[in-house]
Formats: structure tokens, sequence, C-alpha cells
């Protein structure tokens, strides 16, 4: 199975690391995208590994979710045999933050 990163999967990544190097040391947010690709080749042999995320059920897309680190998620879909990172969420943040970002 491939894996491609949608635009907005890029831009929260983007805020993550720019937002984390103010507030986090610089083992935290290694450990974090570590874990980000150690979780990519897991969903890679095992797409449906992660749950399918209720926040995003009423979607036409099935999306699924992880907790990679604490309180960090990776949101991801699957299209015609190609798994989607569609994009990091910290979970302390507001519910309707996450159905915007999507929609």
């Amino acid at each position: 199975m491939n894996i491609e990163y949608t635009p907005s999967f890029h831009e929260a990544m983007d805020n993550t690391l720019s937002c984390g190097q103010k507030f986090y040391t610089h083992k935290i947010l290694s450990t974090t995208i570590n874990t980000l690709k150690k979780y990519r080749d897991l969903l890679k042999a095992n797409p449906l590994l992660g749950s399918t995320e209720p926040l995003l059920n009423n979607l036409s897309i099935e999306y699924r979710s992880l907790v990679i680190y604490k309180h960090i998620k990776l949101i991801y879909f699957i299209y015609e045999d190609v798994l989607y990172f569609a994009d990091i969420w910290d979970t302390r943040q507001s519910e309707d933050s996450l159905r915007e970002r999507i929609n």
C-alpha cells in the first residue's frame, strides 16, 4: 500500500513543528517525528490498525485515527489502495477545530 500526504497534513506538520519549537524540547519533537515514521511503516502493512475517528463519522470519507504520542492523533483515510495522511491533531484542541480543518 502506498502512503501519500495531503496538503492539510503538510500544513499541520509545519504548524506542529513551529509551535513545538517554542514549547517543547528538541528531544520531544524528535520522538514525535520518529514515532510518526514508525506508525507510517505499521500502517503501510496494516492500514486498518487505527479506529474509525468518531469526530468525523458524518463525512463521506471514512477517516481513521491513531494516537501516536500522548495527545497527538494521526488522522488518515484509505482511498483506492492508497493511505492518505490527512492531519496531525492535538487532542487538547477543540473538537470543532478538527472538523473545520478536515472539511
